[in-house]
C-alpha cells in the first residue's frame, strides 16, 4: 500500500513538472518570436533613419531615382524593398513619403533645401 502511494506521488509530480516544462517552453518561444520581430522592426527603422540622414546631408533630392521597388541615388542603391515613394517640393521644403517592407514601416521626411 505504501509503495502505491509513493508511486502515485511520483506520477503526480512528474505530471506537474511536465505541465510546467511545456508552459516554460511556450513562454520562451513567445519571447524569442517577439524579440525577433522587434529586432527586425528596429533594424528597418535604423535603415530608414540612416537613409534620411544621407539625403539631408547631400541635399540633392533630384538625384534620387525610384525604380523596381528600390530607391537609388544616382546609380547607387540606397533602399531595397520600397513599397511607396512620393516626393513633393513646395518652395524650399521637399517632402518625401516612403514605406518599406510592404508598408510595414512608413515615414514622412521634410527636408529644407539650404543651397
Amino acid at each position: 500500500m505504501q509503495r502505491g502511494v509513493v508511486l502515485l506521488e511520483v506520477l503526480v509530480s512528474l505530471l506537474l513538472f511536465s505541465f510546467l516544462a511545456l508552459g516554460s517552453v511556450k513562454l520562451i518561444y513567445s519571447f524569442t518570436q517577439t524579440t525577433q520581430q522587434n529586432t527586425q522592426t528596429l533594424t528597418t527603422l535604423l535603415v530608414l533613419e540612416s537613409t534620411q540622414l544621407f539625403i539631408r546631408n547631400n541635399q540633392n533630392t533630384h538625384k534620387l531615382l525610384f525604380q523596381n521597388n528600390a530607391l537609388y541615388y544616382e546609380t547607387e542603391l540606397l533602399l531595397d524593398n520600397v513599397s511607396k515613394y512620393e516626393i513633393t517640393k513646395l518652395g524650399t521644403i521637399t517632402t518625401i513619403d516612403i514605406c518599406i517592407d510592404q508598408d510595414k514601416v512608413c515615414q514622412q521626411w521634410k527636408i529644407k533645401d539650404t543651397l
